[in-house]
């Protein structure tokens, strides 16, 4: 008893040795550029020591800590305004603003005043030779909900999530998420919670993310302050994974997990630990503890619940198994989809279920078992989703309810009449027509416009526009006249075509591929001078923008037309060109790349440098391709040679009509700000024009070479 005692004793001894240590170690630093001594301390975060890039440390009778604490922390976004040298922390639904050697913050519009030892304070630490920008933590602490305590003895700031009154008995809590693999090695992400997790998830195509959204669920994994995590993967399919706290009271707490995927991949959810436990799934491997219940499912009910068929020469889909159904459509956008929610119904066969089985326009059709819906007072839900084509913009449905089923009518549409099957650089048209006919093929290798063209009594395709934009076509434009009907269908690509079909034939068969080895003379660029006519642009006295901007956009098309490649200029004099119709001129031409040129200027002359703006594709519904690439390459490469670097760089501005309505690559570039006086001169000057005109072709043959 005494020995244990003793080596209990020795440790107290050890640890209080240590505390007393680190109380009293000193961090050199410059404040307001007077070399200071001051004493460093020790922060905990829901009792685990925090470990930052630089220390923490007293100042008169304050902790300061540094401002990237907060968003490391609290999982806040923290912003910067170089100019006021102010930190804009954005936590939940508080905004605090906090400059530095200011005792004046403004928290969620309220103006409230520091002491003076609680000043944001710009520190450099002279061992690192670098500055931080450091913030009192009790004051930002206590704005953001959370508690601060501290240990006089030890020097330590303990910070802790305060205890939630749970307004709601049935709330549970999401205590780890995480990576597991299964015994074939597989990636699977694991959710815990204290209680049976209740889920919904949907997917978005567009940019290839799971979203899980778990209901009256609290995030509360130990030691993160309730923050929002991020997990990368180097793995196959699963990119990374991110989860946080989506919404809480007084709206019902939910906890958000997002799954980005490099490619999309058809999912399952599995349930554990008595529905404590799930696991978003990517493979085949079926566990041991649940491998009774799916063998119980016959492959009779896995295929029965959607099946497809023909009611009076119509293609419809039939959802089979219901009793007296009863259901609620909408329609989603970006991708569009129709959903289909069928109330007090449980699902036939697996939870979740994909049909592959394209009809008219409807891609695929995904059913899964849905939460319950406790406004309605519905028991279970089965939703319906069906996965329309691309380039159909409006499409509509008519429901049939029998007795045992419903009935899914897609009103016609070009899929009816038109088949279109890729398969990696090649792809086949197939015209289903009415009646036998003559038709002829053209394709025009300069625009990469293939012309499949009819007679009008042999076909029943509907005229339209129809945005495909795979990596094979952009769009398929229908037209009619009196005679003929024209299928004009635009190639992101050169290709080469083989007929299949016979000279005279109802069904018209077209082989197409890819031709990836491309030369300048298969590209075509269109270059689009900034303003004109009426519109100057910046002016300052008797120097316009238009005119700068169409002195290095003629230079461009020179240095583009020596190298071979196809030009396409909206104006090439002092004439004025409507805003909308500068991407039409592009899309019309199925042009490869688009690019603005432009002068910028800002209320502030300080500002200067090179800027080029484009749209992201995410933001952009019709771009296929990640704009940014292009935007970086040119950026680069004009850089580079013109060394014109500032305070702008390369900026999503998917609101700009030029980068938003082209198809392909676009790229708006800002050459310098003719409202800074030393780059007013400079952009002038034929050297310099030179150079960006030298960077813009270079950066356009490293974006040729890479994509």
């Amino acid at each position: 008893m005494r020995k244990t005692i003793f080596i209990a004793a020795v440790l107290l001894f050890i640890l209080s040795f240590n505390i007393v240590s680190f109380a009293e170690t000193s961090v050199n630093v410059s404040v307001d550029g007077a070399p200071r001594s001051v004493r460093q301390v020790a922060v905990l975060v829901d009792g685990q020591k925090l470990n930052t890039e630089v220390p923490s440390f007293i100042m008169g009778d304050r902790t300061l800590v540094p401002i990237r604490f907060v968003a490391e922390s609290f999982g806040a976004v923290v912003g910067w305004d170089q100019d006021t040298k102010t930190a804009i922390v954005v936590h939940d639904n508080n905004v605090v603003s906090l400059s530095i050697d200011n005792t004046r913050v403004v928290v969620n519009g309220e103006t409230r005043y520091l002491d003076k030892n609680s000043t944001p304070k710009l520190v450099t630490f002279p061992e690192l030779k670098d500055s931080r920008t450091m913030v009192p933590v009790r004051f930002i602490s206590e704005v953001l909900g959370y508690d601060v305590d501290w240990d006089g003895n030890s020097y330590t700031a303990m910070i802790s999530t305060p205890k939630v009154e749970v307004p709601n008995t049935e709330n549970i809590t999401v205590n780890n998420i995480g990576i597991v693999q299964t015994p074939n090695g597989d990636n699977r992400v694991q959710i815990n919670g204290t209680g049976k997790l209740s889920y919904r998830s949907m997917y978005i195509t567009q940019s290839n993310k799971l979203v899980i959204d778990i209901d009256n669920a609290m995030l509360r994994i130990p030691g993160t302050l309730a923050k929002p995590g991020e997990i990368y993967l180097d793995g196959l399919n699963l990119y990374k994974v991110n989860y946080a706290q989506f919404t809480q009271d007084p709206d019902p707490y939910v906890t958000r997990v997002v799954l980005t995927l490099y490619e999309q991949k058809d999912h399952r959810i599995v349930t554990k630990n008595n529905g404590n436990t799930i696991e978003i799934a990517f493979d085949d491997y079926v566990d041991e503890e649940i491998k009774e219940e799916i063998d119980e499912i016959t492959e009779e009910q896995k295929s029965g619940l959607i099946t497809t068929g023909s009611i009076d020469g119509k293609n419809v889909i039939y959802i089979n198994g219901l009793s007296n159904p009863q259901y609620s459509t909408s329609v989603l956008k970006d991708p569009t989809r129709i959903v289909i929610d069928i109330k007090d119904t449980i699902i036939q066969g697996e939870l979740y279920q994909v049909f592959n089985n394209p009809i008219s326009f409807v891609d695929r059709i995904r059913a899964s078992q849905y939460v319950p819906d406790p406004l309605n007072n519905t028991e279970n839900i089965v939703r319906v989703v069906l996965d329309i084509k691309e380039g159909v913009n409006d499409p509509r449905i008519e429901i049939r309810a029998e007795e045992n089923r419903l009935i899914i009518v897609p009103e016609e549409n070009l899929w009816d009449h038109m088949g279109y099957e890729k398969l990696d650089n090649t792809g086949i048209f197939t015209i289903k027509n009415q009646f036998t006919s003559a038709y002829t093929v053209n394709y025009d290798n300069l625009t990469k416009e293939m012309f499949i063209t009819m007679p009008n009594f042999a076909t029943s395709l509907p005229e339209g526009n129809f945005i495909v934009n795979d990596n094979i076509v952009r769009r398929i434009i229908i037209s009619k006249d009196q005679i003929n009907t024209t299928v004009n269908i635009n190639f992101r690509r050169t290709v080469n075509y083989n007929v299949l079909s016979n000279l005279v034939d109802q069904q018209i068969r077209v082989q197409v591929e890819r031709i990836n080895d491309i030369t300048p003379q298969d590209r075509t660029i269109v270059i689009d001078p900034g303003h004109g006519g009426k519109d100057p642009g910046a002016v300052f006295g008797s120097l316009y923008e238009k005119d700068i901007n169409l002195n290095i956009s003629l230079k461009l098309q020179q240095a583009l037309l020596d190298l071979g490649y196809n030009v396409i200029m909206t104006r090439e004099t002092d004439v004025f060109v409507e805003l909308y119709d500068r991407p039409e001129i592009a899309n019309k031409a199925n042009a490869d790349l688009f690019i603005s040129i432009h002068a910028n200027s800002n209320i502030k002359p300080e500002i200067h440098g090179l800027e080029v703006l484009y749209a992201s594709a995410l933001e952009a519904t019709l771009k296929l391709d990640d704009q940014y690439p292009f935007a970086k390459s040119i950026y680069d490469n004009i850089l580079s040679l013109t060394g014109n670097s500032g305070t702008r760089s390369i900026v999503n501005s998917p609101r700009l009509a030029v980068l938003r309505r082209t198809y392909m690559p676009a790229a708006l570039i800002e050459v310098g700000y003719m409202s800074n006086a030393k780059e007013r001169e400079l952009i002038v000057t034929e050297a310099f024009q030179t150079n960006v005109v030298d960077g813009i072709v270079n950066g356009i043959i490293k974006y040729f070479n890479e994509y």
